[in-house]
């Protein structure tokens, strides 16, 4: 028969191993996240962003409109062009905003809307149902991206 003590002190050590075991695996999972962060994170770059749209080329249909409140109030226009390529069209820091504090772009251009935009320019052109042509300026502060 065993002693109390010794009773005592095998449900002591099962309840350590039991610690150290979520201790580790919770060090695991937080160390996995950083690394994670640091090796496939990118941070973001305004100029580049800023760069990327202007020498975006666009001749197609839009598909999908994309708003994530939780994440930095992210707004996307996803495009299939005549080729057949799908391009994303990062809205979310357009400067020209509409009464609801969005691209104003975003705000007018529907799912099946056709949209055209120049290399070089931040003009863009889009038809919708009632089959006219309008135009949008994309704004971007520049002053930002001095060489």
């Amino acid at each position: 028969m065993k002693r109390l003590p010794e009773i005592s002190q095998g449900k002591e050590q099962r309840k350590l191993n039991r610690v150290t075991s979520v201790l580790e695996v919770t060090g695991t999972i937080i160390f996995g996240s950083l690394l994670g962060l640091i090796i496939f994170g990118k941070s973001f770059n305004y100029c580049e962003h800023v760069f990327e749209i202007q020498s975006i080329q666009l001749n197609g249909v839009v598909t999908e409109k994309f708003h994530r409140s939780w994440d930095r109030n992210y707004h996307e226009l996803k495009i299939i062009d005549d080729n057949g390529e799908t391009i994303s069209l990062n809205l979310t820091h357009d400067l020209n905003f509409g009464k609801n504090g969005r691209s104003i772009l975003w705000e007018n251009i529907s799912q099946g809307d056709s949209i055209i935009k120049k290399s070089g320019e931040l003009d863009v052109r889009f038809k919708n149902n009632d089959q006219s042509w309008k135009m949008q300026k994309l704004k971007y502060d520049l002053t930002l991206c001095k060489d």
